[in-house]
């Protein structure tokens, strides 16, 4: 085998190992929450409502990442690393919207988080019956985790 196959090889081996070892580090709960906590992600001064909103709301004893990130072992890390590369993008291209909204895969995210959080209230209350057209659940419900909108 040539030496740069033999440096992919390392290469590769090295970056799935500090990915392995940031999949486990995500899912011990004290790392996991710090890292995606209100207070990590009020760092950024385009989160600061969010954050302050999300003190308001009846979710405030949580952390971002709970609702914001799937859940399972590789799903979890991979999803980080994907938001923390757009917002790193946003930030050093200064492309901050005015508005900030979740993507569709984010949207998809957190629905599905609700979903995992309310199993039981959803099956006792029939989830078929309660998504009207096919609405997620923050769209009725947009002032539950965040609270009020903060207004002038």
């Amino acid at each position: 085998m040539n030496r740069w196959v033999k440096g992919v090889l390392i290469a590769v081996g090295g970056l799935f190992g500090a990915f392995l070892i940031l999949a486990f580090a995500l899912q011990v709960p004290a790392v996991g929450q710090t890292i995606g906590s209100p207070a990590a992600c009020s760092t950024c001064h385009v989160m600061e409502d969010q954050v302050l909103s999300l003190e308001r709301g009846t979710h405030r004893s949580l952390a971002c990442v709970q609702c914001h990130t799937p859940s399972g072992f590789f799903a979890k890390p991979i999803e980080e690393i994907k938001s923390a590369s757009r917002h790193a993008a946003v930030f050093l291209t200064n492309s901050t919207p005015d508005v900030i909204k979740p993507t569709h895969e984010s949207r998809e995210i957190i629905q599905a988080q609700c979903a995992e959080c309310h199993a039981g209230w959803l099956r006792a209350n029939s989830a078929a019956d309660h998504q009207p057209d096919g609405l997620m659940c923050f769209e009725c419900h947009r002032d539950v985790a965040h609270g009020r909108p903060l207004r002038n």
